[in-house]
């Protein structure tokens, strides 16, 4: 069974966090740790990071282009698929008058029988 705080655990952090301030102490005293100077360091993330979010701003704005065409594209589309439905489906039109079920049942016999001469000859 694992438990946390341990005598032994936190007596091995300890002696783990001090000896490495020691190190970085005695480092900075003998002077082997470098001194710190006031400086600018351009860093390897700058190439990814300034020109990185320039170009992520400029694809998302083309993405949002492409967006609102595609969306007003399928708007357009589906307002015509409607019409072509109201146009023959609509009040007073063929599609929209009823039939009996027997030419129903005819019209589906028919096509039936036109598929199964098809796949058999």
């Amino acid at each position: 069974e694992y438990e946390v705080y341990t005598a032994s655990h936190v007596v091995t952090q300890l002696q783990m966090v001090f000896f490495a301030a020691l190190g970085f102490f005695l480092a900075n005293r003998l002077g082997v740790y470098p001194a710190i100077t006031d400086s600018r360091t351009l860093d390897f993330d700058w190439f990814y990071r300034k020109p990185g979010k320039a170009f992520l701003i400029w694809l998302g704005g083309l993405i949002g282009v492409i967006y609102d065409w595609l969306l007003n594209t399928a708007k357009t589309v589906i307002r015509w698929a409607i019409d072509q439905a109201s146009a023959s489906h609509g009040e007073g039109q063929a599609m929209s008058r009823t039939v009996s079920s027997g030419v129903a049942v005819s019209a589906i016999l028919a096509i039936f029988g036109i598929i199964v001469l098809l796949a058999y000859l």
